[in-house]
């Protein structure tokens, strides 16, 4: 029986929590090796005779640097632990001895993007720290003995361009993504004859949503019957997010837009399902999933013209690519939605490029070597 570490104690929200359900999800009963999951201890994971959890505190940066950089180590030290692989569900590696391969699933986007973030302004502060400070991190422990998997090709390909490390030692694991049946779900009566769009994302900059806005401008002076038609909803409330609101209302485009606030996924398929497109102009994306779930629900998708929305729904027929910085394409592409009013048939994401198995005997791999 391997014994093999899986660091991760930042796994408390949104995508590094969903990867860590995942991996803990698809270790088989029948799986030999021993593995010691350090978690944050507000985590409950699903009991399983070959996991052992370790529950943590690196809420704070200090103590996840200090966790990462010392403390676990010593762990290993005092507990008699040795082993034969660790793995990183958060992005960087960990100081240990480098005879022990490592294995870091990386899922931040941020540090390999070429935008440049204001450090004063105070929106962009963290993005700027998670640019620079966080590469530091990210590269400290990317030595002969530690792998990487990415989620996609243009990921992939960022990395390389980043760090210094061979191409054969990153590989790409789509991650897994469960098939919604939408036909069970309820439709949503907006009791109108309005063209609905949706944009599931935070108020993050480069979410993009000031591109949006200005597009609904431009059709409000430029196509004022097409204007009248349209109702884009936003997964921002109006009260946390007064910046995007005000813009809005000094736009003159709010009788457009709907702050629908936060909302559980349950509630969201509904969107998916009942709504005429989603619009994706985000231009920092370490997979973009919302496009996933739009194409599993059959309707129009514009997205960003990047490398990440290509890697995810290039396949799909009612996807349109748009530059994301330009707003006027955005209303051209909006205006077209309005006058077609096209569904497709849903699209289904096949896992076969990769997934967890793939990962699984990728650790198999490596913890022999």
């Amino acid at each position: 029986m391997d014994t093999i570490i899986v660091n991760a104690t930042a796994a408390r929200s949104s995508g590094a929590l969903s990867i860590l359900n995942q991996f803990i999800d698809n270790i088989s009963l029948s799986d030999a090796n021993r593995y010691y999951l350090f978690v944050d201890k507000s985590f409950k994971g699903k009991e399983k005779n070959n996991i052992i959890y370790i529950p943590m505190d690196t809420k704070r940066w200090i103590k996840r640097i200090y966790w990462d950089e010392y403390a676990l180590e010593k762990w290993c030290k005092k507990h008699k632990v040795l082993p034969g692989l660790i793995i990183s569900l958060q992005n960087t590696g960990v100081k240990f001895d480098r005879c022990v391969p490592q294995l870091i699933y990386y899922h931040q986007p941020l540090p390999l993007s070429a935008y440049s973030w204001n450090v004063f302004r105070k929106k962009e502060f963290m993005l700027y720290i998670y640019k620079h400070f966080y590469s530091f991190f990210v590269n400290r422990h990317l030595h002969d003995n530690t792998s990487v998997v990415v989620q996609i090709p243009s990921i992939k390909q960022a990395f390389l361009r980043k760090f210094n490390i061979p191409e054969d030692k990153i590989h790409i694991v789509f991650p897994k993504i469960e098939k919604k049946d939408f036909s069970a779900i309820q439709n949503i009566n907006f009791l109108d004859e309005k063209l609905h769009l949706l944009y599931p994302a935070t108020s993050f900059i480069y979410k993009n949503h000031t591109v949006l806005f200005n597009a609904l401008h431009y059709l409000m002076l430029n196509e004022k019957e097409i204007f009248s038609k349209i109702c884009l909803h936003l997964t921002l409330n109006s009260h946390d997010n007064i910046k995007e609101y005000t813009f809005v209302k000094k736009k003159g485009i709010t009788s457009a837009v709907k702050f629908e606030g936060n909302m559980p996924f349950d509630k969201l398929l509904c969107y998916y399902k009942s709504v005429d497109a989603l619009l994706f102009p985000s231009f920092i994306e370490s997979f973009g999933l919302p496009l996933l779930e739009a194409a599993e629900a059959g309707i129009t998708i514009i997205a960003a013209d990047l490398p990440y929305a290509h890697d995810v729904v290039s396949d799909y027929e009612g996807a349109s690519f748009v530059d994301y910085e330009d707003p006027v394409a955005w209303a051209l592409a909006i205006k077209n939605v309005c006058i077609r009013k096209v569904h497709y048939s849903p699209f289904h994401y096949s896992s076969e490029k990769g997934g967890w198995n793939n990962f699984f005997k990728l650790v198999d791999q490596l913890k022999n070597s």
